[in-house]
């Protein structure tokens, strides 16, 4: 897939065959499947992620037959076994963002720790912390400093609390420029200027010899596993969707992989340079990758039925910049072609419903098409608002944000639109960190998928939202196999319908509209499993939203 990004893309990756497609529901079928994947490899690993844990216990019969336990393991034999593992992970703003900066570093030295070169020399390990580039202008950043200013001064408080300051530096390379070491003491060099960068890596992606590909919404780590019965405390659930695929788009993959990587090998070796590398809490110095992706284009089909679509945005060269600029949104596009098309149902998942064109264009087609349904599955509450009880301005502007889209499409379909969440089967307490609905503990739902008619699929990292949809580095597929995805549709309608799913309903329009909406409102039975799911608490969202201002809509 060769594409300039100088200037907008607008069309997405060719059409390709599906040489075989199979959705992974939940981390307890993914994860095995990318384990497997990893252990067939013959040459190549490349992986992109958002969060990717070396402590992450591994699942497959394969990977405990190997005798290996942790993603550390099955890297550390991948790289024994010759082959070349590249991982583009994440990595924050190491202020703001601070643990989850912390986070990205302690992975990639227990990736290091345990993955040391082959002894033949034919196996390596290469890893890069990509901070985004879409980082705010001058204006912005002094508009802003005072507020991280403060922040990097509570840091340092609770720092200080924990042991000698130190320590919060070794944990954060991100914050070696903007301190200043004095024994144990650390203080804020009085020249220093954070740069704050609100975009980031937010796809995940295995692309295995070329060949295969896991893409969606999964990131890899101990929170993130969970099964259909989501049996887990309520904090600790997850329902997640992936696509596994053979075939040239695995090629096309490999090539945004490629192009995300060469595009920050200077950046993260300026990075690296600039903190003191080589140092022994430091990955090497990388290189660039060699473009080898074969030439798929004797693979392009017209026919075909795999797409790959990105968001890709790069650093603004405005004063007044807040954000990047947007220069690929084919997930955007994607979905609004879908809505576009669609004609009896769409059935959405998504982490966040916050994009005004998204809204719009539903709305639009709500009013326009009189036998069109629309059915939204979105989590009762964020999860950091659920969860940790964040009551702060980008927690209620999000929501705000939120009811505002589902507002505008309620409008436009009246009763031809539902919006529902996922619950558990356990009983809980509905607190005022909105973790329980109608009595019943909430599930966390994390999905990113969109499907019209039965027909057509996207499933992608990108959420429904500002961030998503125009400033993140984000990946996924259009999937237009009607047979498979009808077929997944199913599966995934009877794992959230449980006995509420009727399989010979019809798969698109009123009858699985009323089937849905028959579930949502059935009461709990000692002879049935419950249906996992309850209508969505608006107006628990709406007295918790408010309107800011001077927050960015693409940051949320």
């Amino acid at each position: 897939m060769k594409s300039s990004l100088s200037a907008p893309v607008l069309t997405a990756a060719p059409l390709r065959a599906d040489e075989g497609t199979d959705a992974l529901i939940s981390a307890s079928e993914a994860y095995p499947r990318l384990e497997d994947a990893v252990l067939a490899a013959e040459r190549e690993v490349l992986l992109g992620f958002r969060v990717l844990d070396p402590e992450t216990r591994l699942r497959s019969a394969t990977s405990s037959a190997r005798g290996l336990a942790t993603w550390a393991d099955l890297i550390a034999d991948a790289v024994a076994r010759g082959l070349v593992v590249r991982i583009l992970l994440t990595d924050f703003e190491p202020v703001v963002a601070n643990d989850l900066h912390q986070k990205t570093w302690k992975s990639v030295q227990g990736f290091r720790a345990r993955s040391p070169e082959a002894s033949d020399g034919a196996g390596s390990l290469r890893l890069i912390a990509a901070l985004h580039e879409g980082e705010f202008g001058p204006f912005a950043r002094r508009l802003f400093w005072p507020l991280v200013r403060l922040q990097l001064r509570r840091l340092l408080r609770r720092a200080a609390k924990k042991g000698p300051d130190v320590e919060l530096v070794e944990r954060s390379p991100g914050l070696r420029g903007l301190l200043h070491q004095r024994g144990d003491m650390v203080e804020r060099r009085t020249t220093s200027t954070l740069r704050l960068y609100p975009a980031t890596y937010h796809q995940k992606l295995a692309v295995i010899d070329a060949k295969t590909l896991i893409i969606g919404g999964l990131d890899i780590n101990e929170r993130r596993y969970d099964d259909h019965a989501h049996q887990r405390p309520a904090d600790q659930t997850w329902h997640d969707v992936s696509l596994i695929s053979a075939g040239a788009i695995a090629s096309d993959a490999r090539q945004h992989f490629v192009d995300c990587w060469n595009r920050e090998v200077p950046r993260f070796n300026a990075r690296l340079t600039t903190l003191g590398a080589p140092r022994h809490d430091l990955p090497e110095l990388v290189e660039a990758m060699a473009d080898e992706t074969a030439d798929a284009q004797s693979d392009l089909d017209t026919a075909g039925t795999l797409q790959l679509v990105r968001t890709l945005s790069r650093r603004s060269p405005s004063f007044f910049a807040f954000g990047p600029r947007t220069i690929v949104k084919e997930i955007e596009q994607a979905h609004l072609a879908q809505i576009a098309q669609c004609q009896r149902l769409l059935y959405i998942e998504t982490q966040f419903f916050r994009s005004s064109h998204l809204a719009e264009a539903l709305a639009a087609a709500g009013r326009q098409k009189r036998d069109l349904r629309l059915i939204l599955v979105v989590p009762a509450a964020p999860e950091d608002v659920a969860f940790e009880g964040n009551g702060g301005i980008d927690a209620r502007h999000g929501e705000w944000l939120q009811v505002q889209a589902i507002d505008l499409v309620a409008e436009a379909f009246g009763d031809r639109f539902a919006a529902y969440s996922l619950v558990r089967d356990a009983s809980g307490e509905e607190t005022g960190e909105r973790n329980a609905v109608d009595g019943r503990e909430i599930v966390y739902l994390h999905s990113k998928i969109a499907i019209s008619d039965a027909s057509s699929a996207i499933v992608s990292s990108a959420n429904l939202n500002g961030r998503s949809l125009r400033w993140d580095t984000e990946c996924g597929a259009v999937w237009t196999n009607p047979t498979a995805v009808e077929a997944f549709q199913a599966r995934l309608w009877s794992a959230h319908l449980r006995d509420g799913f009727d399989g010979q309903a019809a798969p698109a329009g009123e009858a699985a509209f009323q089937m849905w909406k028959k579930a949502a409102s059935e009461g709990p039975s000692p002879h049935t499993r419950q249906p996992l799911i309850a209508p969505y608490p608006l107006e628990r969202a709406r007295s918790f939203a408010k309107r800011v201002f001077f927050v960015p809509t693409n940051l949320l």
